[in-house]
Order: structure tokens, then sequence, then C-alpha cells
């Protein structure tokens, strides 16, 4: 994989998988990544990594949750590094809840994290994308998007919306050069999801 001159806005990639994509995309010659999440310890130590890596990076603190910080997240990104080719979309939230006990704020919060968040980046981004003749966009979504367990409810739902966004963005971007494919991962290995695990 040769990704040498390419710019990237890397999402929920101060741990986990964002972390993961933003070290291999890196090594494969990026000429530039944000780094995005809500902890600056963390993201400056991510920073840190990746550009002992060679690579250019930022790190812009966002809470996704936020539309604000949606859009300030990619205009920080172009005012930075100019041209932009691509962005992944790898934050994410778990929060558990049942079908009895999800309350309309965790539902809220789940789906402005897990569907919201990518709908905004991505229509920010879009325009620099244009104008750079073309990009990508990779969605992080879940195989909990086709049923899930019962405590993960509210994520299920919102992953199943991230899919269906996704395949309406892919067909309506076509024409101006933007791919967008959604990545439907199982349980994966992160700190956070040990966390979770051991402790739910």
């Amino acid at each position: 994989m040769n990704l040498s001159g390419m710019a990237f806005v890397i999402t929920g990639s101060t741990k986990g998988v964002g972390l993961a994509t933003a070290r291999l995309f890196a090594k494969s010659g990026a000429r530039a990544i944000v780094i995005c999440g809500r902890d600056e310890k963390s993201g400056a130590t991510a920073v840190d990594e990746i550009c002992a890596l060679g690579c250019s990076a930022i790190f812009v603190r966002a809470d996704l949750a936020e539309p604000e910080d949606c859009h300030n997240v990619i205009d920080c990104a172009a005012k930075e590094f100019g041209n932009l080719d691509s962005l992944i979309n790898c934050t994410g939230s778990t929060k558990r809840g049942m079908l009895e006990d999800t309350s309309v704020d965790l539902w809220n919060y789940l789906f402005n994290v897990n569907t919201r968040a990518p709908f905004l980046l991505s229509q920010r981004i879009v325009p620099h994308l244009r104008a750079n003749g073309g990009g990508t966009i990779v969605n992080i979504g879940s195989v909990a998007a086709y049923s899930g367990q019962p405590y993960i409810m509210a994520y299920s739902a919102a992953k199943a919306a991230l899919i269906t966004l996704t395949k309406n963005m892919a067909n309506s971007l076509k024409w101006d050069r933007i791919r967008v494919n959604v990545l439907n991962i199982g349980w994966t290995a992160t700190p956070t999801e040990h966390d979770l695990q051991a402790n739910y």
C-alpha cells in the first residue's frame, strides 16, 4: 500500500482501531494525518508516534457528539495541510443499554456519535475532496448492525443507520470520484473494549 503524498483525517485515532489505522497509514507513506479525539494527553502521544514514523501530524481535540466540533476537525485539517484525500470515521461509542433501560439521552448520544458525526464530518470534507479531484470516505461500522447483543440495542441501531448512510453517500458521490465504504468489523481487542467486557 503506497499512500505517498496523501493527507488523512482519522477520527477516534488516539487509541484503538483509529490509532492502529494512523500507524499503518504513516508506515505506508502518508504525508499528513489529523489525529482526533477527546483526550489531549493521548492525542499528544499519538502525534509524537506518528511524527516519529516520518509523517506530519496534528491533534484536534473534539467531542463528536457536538456538531461544532465535527466541523472544526475538518476546518483545522484543511487549514494545516491544504489538500485532503480521505476521511476515516473510526469514532464510536458502545455504551450499554437494554431495550427497557435505554434512556432517550443515551439513544440520542449513541446516534449522535455513531451516525450523525460521520454525516457531519463527511458533509464538511466533501467540498475539499471534490476540489482535489476525488477521494475516499471510510466508515467503521459493526457486525452488530445486523442484530447485536441485547445490551447494545441503540448502538446496533445506530450502526445499521450508518450502513444506509454510507450506501446513499456512495451512490450520490460517485460522480465526483469519491468512494464511500463501510467496514463492518466484529469485536476488536482494544483497551476500551477490554474494559467494557471486563466490567459490564
